[in-house]
C-alpha cells in the first residue's frame, strides 16, 4: 500500500540563542540533507543578530491542511514531520504503518526544504532509506519533484513582486554549493569559477549545480531578479560577492528589494538568512531598501496543494 510522508525542516525549540545553536548545530552537521556542509560549524555569529526581531513558527496547520487535502482527493494515508523537531520521520513512518496495518509498501516523499538539485534529491532518497532499514520491511521510495521549480511557486512569487516598481533592483538569497564541492563534481572543470558563462553551457555538474539551478529559477521567475549565494557571506569573504556584482545595477540602484526563495513554510532559519543578507545589501549600497514579505499561510498552502498536482 501506498503512503505519502510530507517533511519540513523543522525549527528550534525556542528563539533563545542556545536551541537556534543547538539546531543550527544539528542542520550543518547532517551528512545526508545537506551533504556539502556536513561537519561544518554553524556559519551564524548569533552574537550578531538580534533575536529579539525572530518569532517562534509553528508549520503544522499548514501542513495539516495539505494532509486533509492528500487524503480527501487522493484517499491515501498521509501525514507530515520534521527533519529536526519532536515529529520526526522515524515517528512519521510509524504512524502510516500503523495507518496501513503494516502493509505499506511504497513511500513517496514531499519535502519542503531547499530542493533544487539532482544532487539534493539523491540526498534525500539516501535519508530516508537510512530511516527506513530499522524497520526491516521491504519498501520502495519515490521524491516529489522540488515545489521551487513548479509554475505555482514562481507564479506566487512574480505576484508579489508585481507591486514593486520595475526599475527597482532585486536580489535572492541562495545557500549555492561549497567552491570545493562543485569542483569535485564537475571533471570538466567548467564551473563559475573558472568560466563566468558556465550555465549556458551544461556539463557534467549542471543537474546537481545548486548555484545554476539558483540563476534558472530567479530568471523563471523575474528576469530582474539577482541571486547571491550566501555561503560566501559567512564563509569567505566579501570579494567574490563584490566582483559578482560589479557592473550590475544592484549597487547603483536607488531601490532594492530583498527575498530568499528557499522555504515555502517559515523558519528561524530563514528569518536569519534574511538577517545577513539585509546587512549584507545594506553595507554595500546606498539605497531605499525593502524586504519582500513572506507568503501568507493561505498562499504557502495553495503553492503546496498546486505543486504536487492537488486542488486548492
Amino acid at each position: 500500500m501506498k503512503a505519502i510522508l510530507i517533511v519540513d525542516i523543522g525549527t528550534p525549540a525556542s528563539t533563545a540563542v542556545a536551541d537556534i545553536y543547538d539546531y543550527l548545530n544539528c542542520l550543518y552537521s547532517d551528512p545526508f540533507i545537506l551533504p556539502e556542509f556536513a561537519g561544518q560549524a554553524p556559519r551564524y555569529q548569533l552574537s550578531d543578530v538580534n533575536l529579539s526581531n525572530l518569532t517562534s513558527v509553528d508549520a503544522s496547520p499548514i501542513l495539516q491542511r495539505v494532509v486533509d487535502a492528500i487524503q480527501t482527493q487522493w484517499q491515501w494515508p498521509a501525514t507530515y514531520a520534521y527533519r529536526y523537531g519532536d515529529i520526526g520521520i522515524t515517528r512519521g513512518i510509524q504512524y502510516l504503518l500503523q495507518e496501513t496495518n503494516g502493509q505499506l509498501d511504497h513511500l513517496h516523499i514531499i519535502p519542503l526544504f531547499p530542493q533544487r538539485t539532482a544532487l539534493a534529491s539523491q540526498s534525500i532518497k539516501t535519508a530516508m532509506h537510512h530511516y527506513i532499514s530499522p524497520f526491516k520491511i521491504p519498501m520502495s521510495l519515490t521524491v516529489q519533484k522540488p515545489y521551487i521549480t513548479t509554475a505555482a511557486y514562481q507564479l506566487a512569487i512574480a505576484e508579489q513582486l508585481k507591486q514593486y516598481d520595475q526599475h527597482m533592483a532585486v536580489i535572492a538569497g541562495f545557500h549555492g554549493a561549497s567552491v570545493d564541492l562543485i569542483k569535485k563534481m564537475d571533471p570538466t572543470r567548467i564551473t563559475c569559477l573558472s568560466k563566468p558563462n558556465c550555465c549556458e553551457n551544461p556539463s557534467p555538474v549542471s543537474d546537481g549545480c545548486s548555484r545554476r539551478q539558483a540563476h534558472a529559477l530567479c530568471n523563471a521567475i523575474d528576469t530582474r531578479i539577482q541571486p547571491v549565494f550566501l555561503d560566501h557571506l559567512f564563509v569567505e569573504s566579501d570579494a567574490y560577492l563584490d566582483s559578482s556584482m560589479k557592473g550590475r545595477d544592484l549597487l547603483d540602484s536607488r531601490n532594492t528589494v530583498g527575498l530568499i526563495p528557499n522555504w515555502i513554510t517559515p523558519s528561524i532559519t530563514q528569518q536569519l538568512d534574511s538577517h545577513y543578507l539585509d546587512c549584507w545589501v545594506q553595507s554595500k549600497c546606498q539605497t531605499n531598501y525593502t524586504r519582500l514579505p513572506n507568503l501568507s499561510p493561505d498562499a504557502q498552502y495553495q503553492v503546496i496543494v498546486s505543486s504536487i498536482g492537488l486542488n486548492p
